[in-house]
């Protein structure tokens, strides 16, 4: 019976030990298999790491050559505003220029109105020295008529006591 009884036990055990070595192969796949998908699943994240890591740096380059363009951009606008202020600024020259101008041109027509005033003042001045003189003329021909006038008187009179003389 012990024979028996140990066979039985050896068989027992070899059974347990299939079992134990069918669960520990079952546990190894499972390993292996797990090990397997981890690297699988770091390989796809490492490609999808690059893949991502190659589209920064394009969008990195796209913003490095949106901001070169601004940049450019920005000098011809600086560029453009000023030349719009150099142009006004010499637009403001140019009416400052043509202010002057009028304001000579406001002094030319005073002085001008003033020599013209000082013309009329100096032909009213001429037509009364001649109105003078017309009248010392008129005044001086009244007098030699009334010189003559007695020239003539005074020789009649001359001639009527030389009559008288001799008579």
């Amino acid at each position: 019976g012990r024979l028996a009884a140990a066979e039985e036990e050896a068989h027992r055990l070899r059974g347990a030990l299939e079992d134990a070595t069918r669960q520990l192969a079952a546990e190894e796949g499972a390993a292996a298999a797990a090990t397997a998908m981890v690297e699988a699943e770091s390989i796809v994240a490492e490609a999808e790491a690059e893949s991502l890591l190659v589209a920064l740096r394009a969008e990195a380059s796209e913003l490095a050559v949106a901001r070169e363009e601004a940049e450019v951009g920005l000098a011809r606008e600086r560029e453009r505003a000023d030349s719009a202020m150099c142009r006004a600024a010499e637009a403001d020259a140019v009416a400052g220029a043509a202010e002057a101008r009028a304001s000579a041109a406001e002094a030319v027509v005073a002085a001008t109105e003033t020599a013209l005033a000082s013309a009329e003042a100096a032909a009213a001045e001429a037509c009364a020295a001649e109105a003078s003189a017309r009248a010392a003329e008129v005044d001086a021909s009244c007098g030699r008529a009334a010189a003559l006038e007695e020239a003539g008187s005074l020789r009649t009179r001359l001639a009527a006591a030389e009559e008288a003389e001799r008579a």
